[in-house]
């Protein structure tokens, strides 16, 4: 069976194949995973209890397992309201969408070490940029002196989400300023149902164009979770 979802957009029908997803986000794995802010790695660890391991290895029936992990600088991740927000603000309170129409596009580097955004859609829900096209994704991007956004760009669009393959978009140093953050989620009125995904994984063979970004994360009291994203082509 195949299932083909239809949507209509200023009085226009396009389809969206489902079975046709093609993932944007990055695995978690147990060594090599993206890393920015210098934070430390992926740490998993076997479960005990007195005597007890939770390892089939050792001889245990299951496996059980602990995780640490910072989604900020070591996963495609999700961010509310909430990692910019004096008050306590988590995602938990205010979670996103299962699904936004959104334009891919490709974004360019200027002289001020700023990305250059081209003319976008208006009818859209968001956005996602992708900057690492015609090379591989870094995976270290702590200390890189990485591009990143104007505040400018968020000033002017009022997206519901905004996706990036930058671990951030605003500069990795910039003194606490997190100036494009701000224009994101302060724009006249707090903006506490808009969300922002860095460290994606886009695909250099994706053309640009209009999806159906599906959207998945944890119902967690944090400002942030991992995120697994899939996009579906919408055609007419």
């Amino acid at each position: 069976m195949v299932l083909v979802l239809k949507i209509e957009i200023d009085n226009k029908t396009f389809s969206v194949p489902l079975a046709d997803g093609i993932e944007i986000s990055r695995p978690i794995y147990r060594a090599g995973n993206v890393n920015a802010y210098f934070v430390d790695p992926v740490q998993f660890r076997t479960y005990t209890k007195n005597n007890f391991l939770a390892s089939t290895a050792l001889g245990a029936s299951v496996n059980c397992e602990y995780f640490t992990l910072n989604p900020h600088g070591q996963s495609t991740h999700i961010e509310c309201f909430g990692h910019i927000s004096k008050s306590a603000f988590h995602l938990h309170m205010s979670m996103p969408k299962s699904f936004y129409l959104v334009q891919l596009v490709d974004v360019v580097c200027n002289s001020k070490n700023k990305l250059i955004l081209q003319e976008v859609e208006t009818n859209i829900d968001g956005l996602i940029c992708r900057y690492y096209k015609d090379e591989a994704p870094l995976n270290l991007f702590s200390g890189a002196d990485i591009p990143s956004f104007s505040p400018a760009i968020f000033e002017k669009h009022n997206w519901e989400i905004f996706v990036t393959d930058m671990p951030s978009i605003d500069p990795e140093n910039d003194d606490g300023k997190l100036l494009a953050h701000k224009a994101f989620w302060w724009n006249e009125s707090q903006r506490e149902k808009q969300y922002i995904v860095e460290l994606a994984k886009i695909p250099s063979n994706l053309n640009e164009g209009l999806y159906l970004l599906e959207v998945q994360c944890l119902n967690i009291q944090s400002d942030a979770s991992p995120a697994r994203l899939i996009v579906y082509p919408v055609t007419k």
